[in-house]
């Protein structure tokens, strides 16, 4: 029920003063319908002022609810983030490691190829052709191996060769 500041009922006070209006003056007493009208209206607005209420408290349970959602995945993300940093180390390392052991493959095979190529001059001179055809075969084997070790380096790191960049 509405209250007016002074703590009495709004119906009653309305009621009240419509009740106790001075005969001489203008205004009028109130018929029944006008007091009914009165008591409807302040009914109404009670009515209104509970469902508003219900509707806050639903709005507060909400916001409640939302804000324990927002809490737990707040945790499960600095839980995830923390075991991310902790294997961050691991896989840098692990690409560090990739990184030099890639390093390693290309210059055994640069060393493959020089060592093919001056297998296959000292065949010639020797006079062993065979030979020096062999040889020469190995060194483009070994060349294949050095591009394909090196394709394999950029698709991994994402860089680009410099003969696809002009």
């Amino acid at each position: 029920m509405l209250r007016w500041p002074s703590g009495q009922p709004m119906e009653m006070t309305v009621v009240e003063v419509a009740m106790h209006s001075d005969p001489g003056s203008r205004r009028t007493r109130p018929s029944g319908l006008l007091i009914q009208r009165a008591g409807d209206h302040v009914a109404s607005a009670d009515q209104l002022i509970q469902q508003s209420q219900l509707l806050i408290a639903r709005i507060r349970d909400r916001i409640h609810q939302t804000d324990d959602r927002v809490e737990r995945t707040f945790h499960r993300i600095q839980v995830r983030a923390g075991r991310s940093r902790l294997a961050e180390p691991a896989a840098t390392g692990a690409r560090g490691r990739y990184l030099q052991a890639k390093r390693r493959e290309l210059a055994a095979h640069e060393r493959a190829i020089r060592r093919h190529d001056e297998a296959a001059e000292l065949q010639e001179r020797f006079g062993h052709a065979d030979r020096a055809a062999a040889a020469r075969e190995h060194g483009r084997q070994a060349r294949e191996l050095h591009a394909l070790a090196l394709e394999e380096l950029y698709s991994w790191t994402g860089w680009a060769r410099a003969d696809e960049q002009g």
